[in-house]
């Protein structure tokens, strides 16, 4: 029998095949080329004693003037590595006469998602508060360990005060009168910013003995440089810096990058927390860290090319391992408004924690996240699909699929936010996808015209089934996607829980489900789109479909109490979780997926989830509703164990609640995708009274949501930086550096919160 996963390959679209193939041979480029050692032996002379984390083969280095001493030999600094007391490795370190460390890593992997401790911190060239890699290998990095680089929030208020004094036209402060931290001599570069909103209008930085002095340096080259690139549309400074807001960014943590290969750079540039330097005899460029995030910068070489123009040597000139590249952190703080109080950034923004984790909080990030929905509405109902805040510029691109997800959206908001502007902009939005619906009718053609209306794949066409017939893409032509009506269906069966339902929709919810029943083949799955023989989409699949079609018919069978419906669903189910239980146990020998099936399987899960906690209520057969409850907690239960970024898990404050793609991707949408199965999932547990998965599904949902909140464009906190915070309002970020706004993003993060709100009871959400 040829399963969904066999057919969704054979019938791949072309961009997807490419992007798998490129996925792949990326994995082979990792983890089967040699590793080098760049010219970590010179590095290593005259080092005194190291101790060496990692392969037996590093401790045979040739280093004149140092001992290599293996790991092996120290268990006691061993244990400490596997925790996360940096200190406590630093004091073992010094009482043992060591004065360097050298890091294999070999130790550990991004795709695994290691745990996070000191050792996998060195490993993975993530940042450390005591130790900086001075060098870094694709294979090994030396590192030194020093007291914390600390500025408290009164320190940089001073700073930025003083900055702000001198931008003014004032004299510096005299380093007497400073404070200590500022004043003493701690060699430090100071990037002092000038914003508005939207883009950095001007930066300057200096490297000086103390905090103090490199910000009034900073500061008056800033000054410097104003007159002669700003002062002509702005005005003279004294009067326009009273409009603009001062950013300070502090670096620290610098180490030189040995080797160019991506794999490499991807470990030691995590985007928007590393900055990049490009030194040359007579040439000193970069640029911040923050610019990852504030130019929707997502790959490590789209950064790298910025700092590469920048030192005008064109997109490619950092791929020159005879050019010293260097990495740098920064600490970010900035003003909220002109001379107010400041903030602290963290990767360009405002950090969220778990304080966020409350009712009160969720409600007004799901008012806020369909605001945007709201705003983005055209008069005929459909929206806006994207945007890019950082650009302010619309691509002017439709998805049938997501506009009804996005219509789903406004009505579960509704739900908790009963402003009849979000139930009036719901309802036009269902009523587009109405509009576009076709009754009995034959396939759509890539042409625009119909195919036969007589039968279909060998099934006689029904008169009463109901599609929806509409061209995402002119080139494709009009299709019907399976996806577009279960959005339909969704959202109809929604609103219908709050308003009166017309007999016009229950109708078109009965045609719906008609349709998913013609749908369904002999083996109990589904053709996922209805269109000619000749057509692009004709026999292809996603593994996205399936839950969403089962949430349909269980919606439909929710409204009419129709059997039929009830037993479509059960044959699917069946169907799909064989297709689960033999795809989820092909792992790679590493114990980790291909990328083919990697994907397949988390497009699969919480569309899963979702559709056995809908019906899960409905059925009155026990051992229906048991098997229904199982295969909904073990996908999503097994996506947390897989993917998630827990507390165990999160190098990065931010990546908390996240979920892991690929080396080469922060954390992004995709994460708000599998909270929505884990909120479902979570459900199911606490149903069936399974009080371990019932806590475990609800730390992942928390914290997914928390990832979901930070993610939204909230009015004066992390639009700042774009230029028309009006259009980004609500909006919901890509990534953690991808500004891209998108219907579906949104329809994500609605979902996921708006299911611990509905289930959640407030033990469990206070």
């Amino acid at each position: 029998m040829e399963t969904l996963t066999d057919r969704a390959r054979r019938f791949a679209l072309p961009a997807l095949v490419l992007l798998t193939g490129l996925t792949v041979a990326w994995f082979v480029f990792v983890y089967e080329r040699p590793e080098s050692l760049g010219n970590i032996q010179r590095f290593l002379e005259n080092q005194g004693k190291v101790l060496v984390v990692g392969g037996d083969d590093l401790v045979d280095l040739n280093a004149p003037g140092t001992e290599l001493v293996s790991l092996a030999q120290e268990r006691g600094i061993s244990r400490l590595l596997e925790g996360r007391d940096e200190a406590a490795v630093v004091l073992a370190l010094e009482r043992r006469g060591y004065k360097a460390l050298l890091a294999d890593t070999r130790l550990a992997r991004l795709d695994e998602l290691a745990r996070v401790s000191v050792k996998t911190r060195l490993a993975l060239y993530r940042p450390l508060e005591r130790f900086t890699a001075d060098y870094l290998t694709e294979r090994v990095a030396l590192y030194k360990w020093h007291e914390p680089f600390e500025i408290s929030k009164v320190d940089a208020r001073r700073l930025i005060a003083v900055a702000r004094q001198v931008l003014e036209g004032g004299r510096p402060p005299p380093a007497e009168r400073e404070s200590e931290p500022l004043r003493r001599d701690r060699p430090s570069e100071v990037a002092v910013v000038l914003r508005g909103q939207g883009k950095a209008l001007i930066w300057r930085s200096a490297r000086r003995r103390s905090l103090l002095q490199s910000t009034v340096d900073a500061a008056l080259a800033l000054r410097d440089r104003w007159e002669t690139r700003q002062a002509r549309r702005h005005g003279p400074l004294p009067e326009a810096v009273d409009r603009l807001n001062v950013e300070l960014e502090i670096f620290h943590d610098y180490g030189r990058l040995a080797d160019r290969s991506i794999p490499f750079l991807w470990r030691a540039v995590e985007p928007g927390i590393y900055g990049a330097i490009i030194r040359q005899p007579k040439k000193y460029r970069y640029q911040l860290p923050s610019t990852s995030v504030y130019s929707s910068l997502e790959s490590v070489e789209d950064y790298l090319a910025s700092v590469s123009s920048e030192a005008d040597l064109g997109d490619d000139g950092w791929r020159s391992t005879s050019i010293k590249l260097e990495r740098f952190r920064t600490v970010h703080f900035r003003e909220t408004r002109p001379g107010g109080e400041i903030q602290e950034l963290y990767r360009g923004i405002p950090p969220v924690g778990e304080e966020v984790l409350r009712r009160g909080r969720f409600e007004k990030a799901i008012a806020l996240a369909s605001d945007w929905l709201v705003d983005n509405q055209r008069p005929n109902g459909l929206f806006m699909y994207s945007y890019f805040p950082n650009t302010d510029k619309d691509p002017n691109q439709r998805n049938i699929v997501r506009h009804g997800l996005a219509a789903y959206s406004l009505a579960m908001t509704y739900e908790f936010d009963r402003r009849p502007t979000t139930l009036e902009a719901a309802k036009r939005a269902l009523q587009f996808m109405l509009d576009n619906t076709r009754f009995g009718e034959g396939p759509p053609s890539p042409s625009g015209g119909t195919g036969p209306a007589d039968e279909w794949q060998g099934k006689r066409i029904p008169r009463d089934m109901a599609f929806v017939r509409y061209s995402d893409a002119d080139k494709n032509g009009p299709v019907g996607k399976m996806g577009a009506v279960a959005a339909a269906v969704f959202t109809l069966s929604q609103l219908a829980t709050q308003i009166p339902m017309p007999d016009e929709w229950r109708r078109y919810a009965v045609g719906y489900g008609n349709f998913f029943l013609f749908m369904q083949k002999e083996d109990g799955s589904f053709h996922h789109y209805y269109c000619t023989s000749d057509h692009n989409y004709y026999n292809t699949e996603t593994t996205i479909y399936p839950g969403e079609i089962l949430l349909g018919l269980s919606r439909v069978y929710g409204m009419t109490h129709d059997e039929k419906y009830a037993e479509a669903f059960d044959r699917g189910m069946r169907y799909y979780e064989r297709w689960w239980d033999s795809l989820s146990k092909e792992r790679e020998p590493g114990g980790t997926y291909s990328e083919p099936i990697r994907v397949d399987l988390v497009q699969f899960v919480p569309w899963i989830s979702m559709a056995m906690n809908d019906m899960f209520p409905r059925v009155t057969d026990p051992a229906r509703a048991r098997a229904y409850a199982r295969f909904g907690i073990e996908v999503s239960d097994w996506i947390v164990d897989e993917y998630q970024f827990t507390e165990d898990r999160s190098f990065f404050p931010d990546y908390l609640g996240g979920y892991y793609k690929m080396p080469t991707e922060l954390p992004a949408m995709h994460g708000c995708v599998y909270t929505e199965g884990t909120a479902a999932a979570y459900n199911l547990a606490r149903s069936t009274r399974d009080e371990r998965l019932r806590r475990k599904l609800l730390r992942a949902t928390l914290l997914g949501c928390r990832y979901a909140i930070q993610q939204i464009f909230t009015p004066g906190v992390s639009d700042f930086w774009v230029p028309n915070p009006r259009r980004a309002r609500g909006g919901v970020r890509y990534s953690l550096n991808g500004a891209k706004l998108r219907i579906d993003y949104s329809y994500h993060s609605i979902s996921a919160i708006w299911q611990a709100l509905k289930f959640m009871p407030p033990e469990d959400l206070p």
